[in-house]
């Protein structure tokens, strides 16, 4: 009866992990669905490797790439609104001009990457790395940047929404301060 019951078990593990693949593996039929149309909407490509894959224009809006190795990537001028690309390498990436509106970012690899003029609105950057990455213009309104290494190298305070917080913010001074510290232009006499 024991070796019964540990068979069954086995199988039971057996099943379980294949289950487990394909509902957090990349789906081949979305790859080949992405490489023939530039298109694919709520797509799984979790963990594939798309690294230097050329992408751009692409339309992958709540597509699912957690984990995904995308170094050097081409996804400039993409549509990406509400990718889940969590713990995603995207270092190297070009994000020039990519919309990634409501996308979640946290832990992904952003380092020495292109987002001039990316839309970062309302994404989910907390964790990521962005080191040497250029945001010349991005959009980053309303961006989760908490515990996000920021591309200085500078670690986010918790709370940055929209913009970086790496030290304490200078204390608003009081008006009687401000009043205090107004030079005023003497002129020579008669």
């Amino acid at each position: 009866m024991t070796r019964s019951l540990i068979s069954f078990n086995g199988k039971a593990l057996l099943i379980f992990c294949l289950l487990a693949g394909v509902t957090y593996g990349f789906s081949a039929a979305d790859l080949e669905k992405v490489k023939t149309t530039n298109r694919c909407e709520d797509c799984d490509l979790s963990g594939a490797d798309l690294a230097n894959a050329v992408m751009n224009d692409v339309h992958l809006s709540n597509a699912k790439m957690a984990g995904a190795r995308m170094t050097g990537i081409d996804l400039s001028s993409g549509y990406l609104l509400g990718a889940n690309l969590s713990g995603a390498d995207l270092s190297h990436a070009d994000l020039s001009y990519t919309n990634l509106w409501h996308a979640n970012l946290t832990k992904a690899n952003l380092s020495a990457g292109q987002l001039i003029g990316a839309n970062l609105t309302g994404a989910d950057l907390s964790g990521a790395n962005l080191t040497g990455a250029n945001l010349t213009a991005a959009d980053l309104s309303g961006a989760n940047l908490s515990g996000a290494t920021w591309t200085d190298g500078k670690q986010c305070e918790k709370g940055s929404m929209g913009a970086c917080k790496t030290g304490a913010a200078e204390p608003e001074k009081t008006t009687k301060e401000r009043r205090g510290s107004r030079r005023f232009l003497q002129l020579p006499g008669p």
